[in-house]
């Protein structure tokens, strides 16, 4: 939705070995350049749309932007609703971005991109950050980053199960996996997900029905209510 036509990869660990196979699978007919002459481990990918831009890398360096979670934050003002307890780690993570000489990269959009609780006792943390050095800010002063709304991700998989959802399922699966068939335990394991498949597709189309339209907006208010949370952070209605 975003219609990228450049990106970049930081942090992925990819040896230098199958770094085409993987890029060419990642994003088929893109052009890709990496800093594997700086790094074994392939610290850094940019690539991009040859059908949309024209990109020529002037010079290549040690990194200059760290983008990632980063499990700390750096002052108080990063958190909100947890407890005000301030151990060690924050203060050797603010020490060591002082001594890489390491700052934020300006943002738009959402300061706090962690939530840990909701309803009573939402607790809010900027914990994923952008950061450059100066050199980066000096050559690159209109660049920003942007913090969007996570939607359904808390940072885990997440698995669709809304068939289950519906009252008939089990004693459909139960129907079709009790079904009488006769021949090898191949041949009636693939009859009996036959016979469930054509029953889903019709559960499917008679009660779920325009799902990616329900999705889409499902997933719009859902950005609205996070939009709202971020303006009201402690605010248990929208909390919940």
């Amino acid at each position: 939705s975003n219609n990228l036509c450049c990106v970049g990869i930081i942090e992925n660990k990819i040896s230098s070995a199958v770094f085409n196979s993987v890029s060419s699978v990642l994003l088929p007919g893109w052009c890709w350049v990496n800093n594997y002459n700086h790094s074994h481990k392939g610290r850094i990918w940019v690539g991009w749309n040859p059908r949309e831009v024209d990109f020529l890398v002037n010079a290549s360096s040690v990194q200059a932007i760290h983008a990632s979670d980063f499990n700390a934050i750096r002052d108080p003002p990063n958190r909100i609703g947890s407890s005000n307890a301030w151990i060690p780690a924050f203060d050797e993570f603010r020490d060591c971005l002082t001594q890489a000489g390491l700052d934020d990269l300006r943002y738009t959009g959402y300061r706090y991109t962690r939530a840990t609780s909701s309803g009573l006792n939402p607790k809010q943390r900027k914990i994923d950050r952008v950061l450059v050095n100066g050199r980066w800010n000096s050559e690159f002063s209109f660049s920003e980053a942007s913090f969007i709304a996570p939607g359904i991700s808390d940072h885990t998989p997440m698995f669709f199960n809304f068939w289950m959802t519906h009252p008939e399922f089990s004693a459909m699966v139960s129907e079709a996996w009790h079904s009488p068939f006769h021949g090898s335990p191949m041949f009636t394991l693939c009859a009996k997900l036959r016979l469930l498949k054509c029953k889903l597709k019709q559960l499917n189309k008679e009660s779920f029905s325009d799902l990616s339209m329900r999705t889409a907006e499902a997933r719009r208010a859902l950005q609205s209510t996070q939009d709202a949370l971020q303006a009201d952070p402690l605010n248990s209605l929208l909390a919940e």
